[in-house]
């Protein structure tokens, strides 16, 4: 006789499949999560939750977010972890995209069923991103480039803020907006007149990251827009790194 577990309401592995094929049609992921039982665990938790799975697997936590945000109206955020799980036998094997990935995007855009009819998406917005090292060079402008361009990834990420701003994406300097916000990322804190350009124009506040170990120098200069722009501080990590790239 098998021992009822506390939570015996929210389906099976088994109906995770079946879940899955009729998503993406077909699937070769064995024992997904049950839908219904990580919507019940993450529904314990406030509406404005930031949900990290590090095994995302075929997608079951990112699915139940959007699920659960289109019920409640929730603001619910995810961050899925997963590799491809390619082996020498299937080299261009890549769950990550292939079925994590794939899964979340149709839910949240609507698809067709194995019946060929229509399912509503639930909303919500997914990004895909790879990590790997930056590559060691030589050259400090080439370190720099692939800097600029991973420290923005990781700023956007962490303000919920992607869409590029037209004329502002160079390497000094680089402007986003998205979700109601803007994110300002000022490269070289030796010149601000982009910063104050973008700042002049932009509708709403402004979040911006003044690459410096200080920014307290900027308070003053940027007094003007103090009601409208919030001066964060560059991350532990990311300023690590530019101390190391910069020489400082």
């Amino acid at each position: 006789m098998n021992p009822k577990t506390v939570i015996d309401h929210c389906g099976s592995t088994k109906s995770g499949s079946d879940l899955i094929k009729g998503i993406l049609q077909e699937s070769e992921f064995s024992f997904p999560k049950s839908l219904n039982l990580i919507e019940f665990l993450i529904g314990l938790k406030e509406q404005n939750s930031l949900i990290l799975d590090f095994f995302a697997g075929s997608g079951t936590t990112g699915h139940a977010v959007l699920q659960l945000n289109k019920e409640d109206g929730g603001h619910r955020r995810f961050i899925l972890c997963s590799n491809r799980e390619n082996t020498a036998e299937n080299p261009d094997k890549n769950l990550c995209r292939e079925v994590c990935y794939e899964r979340v995007k149709r839910v949240s855009q609507g698809y067709e069923n194995t019946k060929g009819e229509a399912v509503e998406g639930l909303g919500g917005n997914v990004r895909y991103f790879k990590t790997a090292f930056v590559p060691h060079s030589k050259s400090t402008d080439d370190l720099r480039h692939a800097f600029v361009d991973r420290c923005s990834d990781l700023l956007r990420i962490k303000e919920d803020c992607f869409d590029a701003v037209p004329g502002h994406s160079g390497d000094a300097f680089r402007a986003y907006s998205g979700n109601g916000k803007n994110l300002a990322l000022v490269y070289d804190p030796s010149d601000l007149s982009e910063l104050k350009d973008y700042l002049a124009k932009a509708s709403g506040p402004v979040t911006a990251y003044v690459f410096a170990i200080a920014q307290e120098p900027f308070v003053e200069e940027l007094a003007e827009w103090s009601g409208s722009l919030v001066l964060e501080p560059i991350p532990d990590g990311i300023l690590s790194s530019y101390r190391k790239i910069y020489g400082i």
